[in-house]
């Protein structure tokens, strides 16, 4: 060694004499150490000379003086200078031996004293000396390293506890995944005791139904830190699913793995539950008619149903995240915002678990009816407060009250109607009457007869005009025919070309298929009629006419439920125009008798009479109307199954035949008798008059009649009643019933006397031929 500059070769194990502090001896001349405990530089390297612990092996305390040696170290640490003693024993060398005790600070605890440096040496030296400096700073270095040695051992301790006490299992694996640690959490979540882990293969042990791919994922390096669940099957069967957490060590493992791991199945299966929770929840919404709603306290919406999304025309997407106040009007918009605002103040509840009818916004600007009925939630998680809002759509509910309110508007009109056609029936059947009476007076020659034959022709317009009301009021059933409507529009062609003016263009579109309806080809022609007119009066500078026909119209149950009629197939007649349209003001009224917006030029039947027409026939009407653009009125009437085209049958007038048999005239108004009665004496019969029920019984009960001719409203009775009264006094009486108004819709007496009734007013050859067959009838 040069310059005696001590070095260490051996380290002896600790000695019984120990104080507590730190403390070797060297012998520095022969590098050799002779005495010491091993506290301080147990780990100390120095000349790639090992340091091994050294028995005291021929070295009593009496050969050592300890006590001298310990003396000189209690001086050192008292008073923190190093102290120099003389040092002699059995063995010693003729030169003397001197023990330097030099006390030592760890300048990483605060400068405190650790231990005595105890040196060995032939010669004294100072505190400043080279040798002294080189001892001082081996000192150092080796109380350093022996601090961190320390932490690390108490980190390695600590860290050693938290896994043992850790849920997560901790399990180490080498570079070929063999596993070389094994925690208790590990052994708790698979239910293998760390004896039976460690040293197993864990692909073996722990991975064995999982797939290659997924092995893969697990250690591949660019996916470090990811974590991964992998179901696991427990030697139990019971299945578990794993979170795994894998580092790998060194370059893509090359030194193992760490791998956490967690049980993490109940957590999943929380969150499924919660899933399917939360998915019945949306399911529930999305199933209800009505729109559902959502919003937090700042009106913003959290949920949005699929009835929503039809009601309102917006996407979950374009909804979630904004304003309520956007699906409503601006005014209703405000006023909901300040009924929300004043719930949240004052506590006081304007639309909150109440219901209200509003206008509603659709994506597209149209308003429509609806009513809404808010409720307030359970606060959220994050303590926000959440009001639901139901949204019933009212357009269908309220144009079935104003079909109903129509509907009641013309029954209510059509027993007016009635009425007033009753009376004025019984006018003209004696103005007719007598008319037809005075024709058999006069010479077709003489002028009177002209004048008696224009009386007839304008009683026959009035019976068709009150004819026509009684269809109106549904109070007379409709005579109908299986007709071809194709065939139908095309022979009104020449017609509709007449009345259009020269600036209209009719054109026609008409399916050839040779569908059938059963409907009274009179009224059609005139509902095709009143339709084209009108919609020449709304094209004055001119325009476009369009009349189609198309076959197999479906009519499906929602809508045949709408219009109160039978879903299947129907025919459709569509009229349109491009005229200016009906104002959006009167669309609901231009169905209403009465109503028109020609002033003295309409009479407001017309829309009416196509409206009840339909209705009769068991069809419907729908109308579509825009301002500037035109108007479409589209006629559904059921369809028959045939399709083979039936010829009209061309109705032969008889003459009129009379007869000598014996009949009861009985009506209620007196002019009526006496035409009846001498239209029939005049052709061979035997008349009795009635003037009501009671006056008939009598004569009933007194007279042999062959017919019964009777009215069917009278003040005193009814004429079923009547009817049924004769067959209890005389069964094999032919009876004939006569009417100008007959609601036989509650008559169930005779449902062929409602079928065959004899309506007024009637012609002289009408009265004559219904009365021959009656009583021909067997």
């Amino acid at each position: 060694m040069k310059d005696n500059t001590p070095a260490i070769t051996h380290f002896p194990a600790a000695a019984d004499v120990s104080t507590g502090l730190e403390w070797i001896q060297w012998k520095v001349d022969e590098a050799a150490a002779v005495a010491g405990n091993c506290a301080s530089v147990f780990f100390y390297r120095h000349n790639d000379c090992a340091l091994e612990p050294l028995a005291y092996s021929g070295l009593d305390s009496e050969d050592l003086c300890l006590e001298c040696l310990l003396a000189a170290n209690a001086q050192a640490q008292s008073s923190l200078r190093a102290v120099c003693v003389e040092w002699t024993h059995t063995t010693a060398a003729a030169s003397p031996l001197y023990y330097h005790a030099l006390p030592l600070f760890d300048t990483n605890a605060g400068d405190a004293m650790v231990g005595v440096w105890g040196i060995v040496s032939s010669a004294t030296f100072l505190a400043g000396d080279y040798c002294t400096e080189r001892i001082l700073c081996r000192a150092g270095h080796e109380v350093g390293h022996e601090s961190e040695l320390i932490a690390l051992r108490r980190g390695n301790a600590q860290l050693t506890r938290q896994l043992e006490n850790s849920p997560l299992g901790a399990i180490e694996l080498d570079h070929a995944r063999k596993i070389t640690a094994w925690n208790p959490a590990a052994a708790r979540i698979f239910a293998i005791s760390a004896d039976d882990a460690i040293g197993a293969n864990a692909d073996t042990l722990l991975w064995a139904e999982v797939t290659e791919q997924e092995r893969r994922e697990l250690f591949d390096p660019r996916v470090r830190h990811t974590r991964r669940n992998i179901y696991h099957r427990l030697g139990t069967g019971k299945m578990i699913i794993a979170e795994w957490n894998i580092t790998p060590l060194g370059d893509n493992g090359g030194e193992g793995y760490i791998a956490l791991v967690g049980d993490v199945t109940r957590q999943r299966e929380a969150l499924s539950a919660l899933a399917r929770r939360e998915q019945e929840q949306s399911d529930i919404l999305n199933a209800m008619a009505d729109a559902a709603i959502t919003i937090n306290d700042r009106g913003v919406i959290l949920t949005f149903n699929q009835a929503a999304v039809h009601m309102f025309g917006y996407q979950q997407r374009e909804a979630i995240g904004k304003k309520v106040n956007m699906l409503m009007p601006k005014g209703i918009a405000d006023a909901h915002d300040g009924y929300i605002s004043n719930y949240l103040q004052t506590g006081q509840a304007k639309v909150i678990g109440l219901g209200r009818e509003l206008e509603g916004l659709h994506k597209n600007g149209s308003h429509f009816p609806l009513r809404l009925s808010v409720a307030e939630l359970p606060r959220s998680d994050q303590g926000g407060r959440r009001f639901l809002g139901t949204c019933h759509d009212l357009t269908e509910v309220k144009e079935q009250e104003r079909r109903l309110f129509h509907s009641q508007k013309m029954e209510a009109l059509g027993k007016l109607t009635g009425g007033i056609a009753h009376d004025f029936n019984n006018i003209l059947g004696v103005i007719a009457g007598y008319a037809n009476l005075l024709e058999d007076e006069v010479d077709e020659d003489e002028p009177a007869f002209r004048y008696i034959r224009e009386i007839d022709r304008a009683a026959e317009r009035g019976g068709k005009l009150t004819k026509r009301l009684l269809y109106l009021s549904k109070h007379r059933k409709m005579e109908t025919s299986k007709v071809n409507l194709g065939e139908i529009v095309e022979a009104m062609q020449y017609v509709l070309s007449r009345t259009m003016t020269p600036s209209i263009t009719v054109h026609l579109d008409i399916d050839d298929t040779g569908y059938l309806a059963n409907i009274n080809a009179d009224f059609l022609e005139d509902a095709i009629l009143n339709l084209s007119i009108n919609a020449m009066h709304a094209m004055e500078g001119g325009g476009n006419l369009w009349i189609s026909t198309r076959a197999c119209i479906e009519v499906p149950e929602s809508m045949a439920k709408f219009y109160d009629v039978t879903p299947g197939e129907y025919l459709a007649i569509s009229v349109k125009d491009d005229g200016c349209g009906i104002p959006s003001d009167i669309l609901d009224k231009v169905f209403d008798p009465f109503f028109s917006t020609k002033g003295d030029k309409g009479t407001g039947l017309g829309l009416s009479q196509v409206y009840g027409y339909m209705r009769q026939m068991g069809g419907f009407i729908r109308l579509k109307s825009k301002a500037d653009v035109g108007t479409t009125f589209i006629l559904y009437i059921p369809q028959l199954a045939e399709t083979v085209t039936v010829a009209p049958q061309a109705v032969e007038v008889e003459a009129a035949v009379g007869g000598s048999e014996t009949i009861l005239v009985v009506d209620d108004e007196k002019a009526l008798i006496e035409t009846c009665s001498k239209t029939l004496q005049k052709a061979g019969y035997t008349v009795f008059t009635a003037n009501g029920v009671a006056a008939a019984t009598t004569i009933l009960e007194t007279q042999s009649l062959d017919l019964l001719l009777s009215d069917v409203i009278m003040p005193d009775g009814n004429g079923f009643d009547l009817a049924e009264l004769a067959y209890k006094i005389a069964p094999d009486i032919k009876i004939r019933l006569v009417s100008g108004y007959a609601d036989v819709a509650n008559n169930t007496v005779n449902e062929d006397l409602a079928a065959n009734i004899l309506h007024k007013p009637y012609s002289q050859i009408e009265l004559l031929n219904a009365v021959r067959v009656t009583l021909d009838v067997d």
